[in-house]
């Protein structure tokens, strides 16, 4: 029983982020002040689909506040470098 409780406990606890973060820094096409981006591994339909993360962990948007905008808008900041640089012709969403 015990195993079991550790097993779900430990994929409640697991981060894919974090995990990007911590051990593989290789994906990552931005790093700086705190912001990391990297190519979604799902490759989805869009042209360019890069997820922009916080280094920091947050556990999900229910725990941003106020306090965060500033964080909210250096990612938006980093969005735009990203796509003037890999696509100047396009726009996101």
């Amino acid at each position: 029983m015990g195993n079991l409780i550790k097993s779900i406990m430990s994929k409640k606890d697991f981060c894919e982020f974090c995990e990007i973060i911590n051990n593989n820094k290789e994906i990552l096409i931005f790093d700086e002040n705190g912001i990391i981006a990297f190519h979604d591994i799902d490759k989805s339909s869009a042209v360019e689909h890069i997820l922009i993360c916080p280094q920091q962990h947050i556990q999900d948007i229910s725990v941003l506040n106020v306090n965060d905008i500033p964080l909210l808008q250096k990612m938006h900041s980093v969005a735009q470098k990203i796509l003037e640089k890999l696509r100047p012709e396009s726009t996101y969403r």
